[in-house]
């Protein structure tokens, strides 16, 4: 989705970048890194038939970066800001439009204070864009109905599958290290006729109990079981991740500000092992991984819609002369399915330093930590058409003629 937000804000910037000045489009590759290296291509007349199919066209076409312009204990990297406002200058830009997530949108909030403090006149509109839907001050974030739908149908097939087995319990670990959104769409699959087991951040579960409620789970649901679980599941002793990595001796690599990187640890494996010694079923295991951000065909037509739309928006806001903000979802009350657009203080959104983090409210949640019928609700028109499902459990039984 984060193309469709890209051709959005071209879109809009055509239209309406003569109210703001603007007579150039540029493309910043690999975020903050082009800008700092000088690194742009030219999209003022790119094609529009081009650009509407890189629109649909998975992953940044930009290039994506894990760069950022704060370091834990020393702070703001001054001297990268420094750099980068003389770029800009010297390209004479004066308005940036930044697409992405909590890391994207602090480094936005970098600039734009960057640019402030040095008496730079600098327009800057946070698009968001994030498939964890952790950004605050947003109703939903596009890109996160498309992984959610991917998320839906991949867990609905590979239930089908173990259900096919018997005596099987299909095991996933699913992306979000502080916040559960995505794992929490696995509570979706009730609408396919079963019930899976969801461990989310949101609600910290001992490893023993965890494997408890998996045993009378697998037990209560004809000993076949779904169980779907945040990469940051963690109890009172922190991640799971990295207690069990510890245990087993597994020393993972921690990014810039000094968390474990998640997906270098076997966690699936790890947890079913336990598991299969606890129940003496058939575990399968599975890291959902980059597929759940990339897969071609798991695109809900609402998320590519408000994706491209939060594109325009941004330039539209800007072209009334709002800057230092981001753009934000708003769902309208009423019967049905519908939102407005507006914005939000960047202030409100990223500190630099602090990750700041939209959990799933506890409003979403059962007495047991489950995702409820509520979240169901709010989550369903986000993800687009899923595919139907069948069983034979109607079908009358052929009484038996050979007896023994």
């Amino acid at each position: 989705m984060i193309n469709g937000s890209l051709c959005g804000a071209v879109e809009g910037l055509r239209e309406m970048g003569h109210e703001l000045g603007i007579d150039g489009i540029y493309g910043s590759l690999h975020g903050v890194e082009g800008i700092l290296d000088q690194d742009f291509i030219d999209l003022t007349d790119y094609p529009l038939d081009r650009l509407a199919v890189v629109g649909m066209t998975p992953s940044s076409a930009l290039g994506t970066t894990r760069y950022e312009l704060f370091e834990k204990g020393k702070g703001v990297k001054e001297e990268d800001v420094e750099k980068a406002i003389g770029v800009l200058k010297a390209h004479e830009i004066g308005w940036i439009f930044t697409i992405g997530g909590g890391d994207s949108s602090e480094t936005a909030q970098i600039l734009s204070e960057g640019a402030r403090n040095r008496s730079y006149l600098l327009g800057l509109v946070h698009v968001p864009k994030t498939i964890d839907n952790d950004l605050l001050r947003t109703d939903h974030c596009p890109g996160y109905g498309s992984a959610s739908n991917f998320v839906i149908n991949y867990l609905t097939g590979t239930y089908f599958d173990a259900r096919s087995m018997g005596k099987t319990i299909d095991l996933n670990v699913i992306m979000g290290r502080n916040a559960g959104w995505l794992t929490s769409s696995a509570a979706w699959c009730r609408k396919r006729g079963y019930n899976p087991l969801i461990v989310t951040p949101e609600n910290p579960m001992e490893l023993e109990q965890f494997i408890e409620a998996v045993k009378q789970a697998y037990i209560d649901g004809g000993r076949v079981l779904q169980v779907a679980v945040s990469e940051g599941a963690r109890d009172s002793g922190g991640e799971w991740a990295r207690q069990l990595s510890e245990r087993a001796g597994f020393a993972g690599r921690e990014d810039s500000i000094g968390r474990l990187v998640l997906s270098d640890i076997p966690l699936a494996n790890m947890l079913a092992s336990m598991i299969k010694g606890a129940t003496g079923a058939r575990v399968v295991a599975d890291t959902l991984g980059y597929g759940q951000r990339s897969f071609l065909s798991a695109c809900s037509p609402v998320d590519m819609g408000e994706a491209r739309q939060v594109g325009i928006e941004g330039v539209r806001y800007a072209s009334r002369g709002t800057s230092g903000v981001m753009v934000t979802i708003e769902r309208q009350p009423g019967e049905g399915y519908s939102v407005g657009y507006g914005t939000a203080p960047l202030s409100e959104v990223a500190v630099p330093g602090k990750k700041l983090i939209k959990t799933v409210p506890p409003e979403f949640f059962d007495t047991s930590g489950q995702p409820n019928g509520a979240f169901v609700d709010w989550l369903d028109p986000l993800v687009g058409d899923i595919q139907q499902t069948g069983r034979l459990d109607d079908a009358p039984r052929v009484p038996k003629i050979v007896l023994d």
